[in-house]
């Protein structure tokens, strides 16, 4: 999983998804509702994101916790973050990410560079020639939110239940189900297919299925606004069940002008 810093370096020049799309520092989800969802001691895969969605998973005390994302930049917050926590405490971890978010130069974050050096080499030298590029600094009145951020409490949880780097698959989600090579009671696709037209949803959710435990759950959020948009969420389900001729489950909520849905494997 050697990056290309060349391509990584002209990618970042401009916007859109791609294998080197900026990561966000933070996640701007309320994670611990969402991951309330999860049955505790389960297998989850989740999408990697800031390297928030893995870490509060482990909220759940998981089995297992697999990550993939389209982007390199996801895996190396994620790893950043999954290095500090084991040798920060809570207010050194917060320091460490507004450092992230404040500075563009690596070598003025605090605590940064010394725990770049425990990242394998690839990594470290993407880091250095990066140099903070492949990061988002998203709005700062939502950074550090008590509604996002993690609490002290959950830092200690996640921090006791942390034990070295998640498994990462750097893939597209259309070509995440061809690498997979077990199954997971709970799938956390966050808010990707806000991004999607609806015939490429349901190959998606389709392929995926059969890496779902019976009864596991896919989980995923879907913008009201977003275009194109199912005209009705239980016809959408029954699409995606009858292509693999599975059984499943639907459930949506609605939260302000998002649909939270969790489609469950019933068989």
């Amino acid at each position: 999983m050697k990056p290309d810093i060349k391509t990584a370096k002209e990618c970042l020049e401009n916007w859109g998804f791609s294998e080197y799309s900026k990561a966000y520092i933070m996640t701007n989800e309320v994670l611990r509702l969402s991951v309330k969802n999860i049955p505790t001691k389960s297998d989850i895969l989740t999408v990697a994101g800031s390297g928030d969605h893995p870490l509060f998973c482990l909220l759940r005390e998981p089995k297992s916790v697999d990550t993939f994302d389209v982007s390199y930049n996801a895996k190396v917050i994620m790893d950043i973050k999954t290095s500090a926590i084991p040798k920060l405490p809570f207010a050194g971890y917060r320091n460490l990410l507004n450092g992230l978010y404040e500075e563009y130069d690596i070598k003025d974050i605090y605590e940064l560079p010394e725990i770049i050096k425990t990242l394998p080499a690839e990594e470290q030298e993407y880091i250095e020639q990066i140099n903070g590029k492949g990061f988002i600094r998203s709005d700062m009145t939502l950074f550090f939110s008590p509604y996002l951020f993690m609490q002290k409490k959950e830092y200690e949880q996640i921090r006791k239940r942390l034990h070295g780097p998640f498994n990462f698959i750097w893939t597209d989600i259309t070509s995440l189900h061809a690498k997979l090579n077990k199954t997971y009671d709970f799938m956390h696709l966050s808010n990707i297919f806000d991004y999607m037209g609806i015939q490429k949803i349901i190959y998606v959710l389709s392929s995926l299925v059969p890496y779902v435990n019976n009864g596991g759950k896919i989980y995923f959020e879907y913008g009201m606004n977003s275009e194109p948009k199912p005209k009705n969420f239980h016809n959408f389900c029954s699409d995606v069940s009858n292509k693999y001729n599975q059984e499943l489950k639907f459930r949506v909520k609605y939260d302000g002008n998002r649909k939270k849905c969790i489609l469950q494997r019933t068989r």
